[in-house]
């Protein structure tokens, strides 16, 4: 014989099994690594010193900003714009490649003024 449960109490437990594995969801993202080989503090490092300047700068300019190799600093920066959470600028000079300068993507609040497509 089964025991007769309210439908109130069913919507109840529904409602905290939601929240918990919304709680565990939130959880397991803030603390894993985005990919393998970009780690949670690296990547905040960069980001970091992107948001405190609002030129475009140069791989080397933001490596030295962040005291990390020229190579790890240009990983985490591809992985940043694939993310489109930094943009890239192409900078053509006379000769040779175009130097690729990049800054974070500005959001409405942040401080700037968001475009208008007037």
């Amino acid at each position: 014989m089964l025991k007769p449960v309210k439908a109130l109490d069913i919507i109840a437990r529904i409602k905290l099994h939601v929240r918990l594995v919304e709680s565990r969801r939130e959880n397991r993202q803030s603390t894993e690594e985005p990919v393998k080989g970009i780690g949670q503090g690296t990547l905040s490092l960069i980001e970091g010193y992107l948001r405190s300047v609002s030129e475009y700068q140069p791989v080397e300019a933001i490596a030295e900003g962040t005291g990390l190799a020229y190579q790890t600093t240009y990983r985490y920066l591809q992985y940043l714009v694939s993310v489109n959470r930094v943009e890239v600028s192409q900078h053509y000079g006379k000769v040779g490649r175009p130097k690729q300068r990049y800054r974070m993507i500005r959001e409405a609040g942040d401080g700037e003024k968001p475009e208008t497509g007037l």
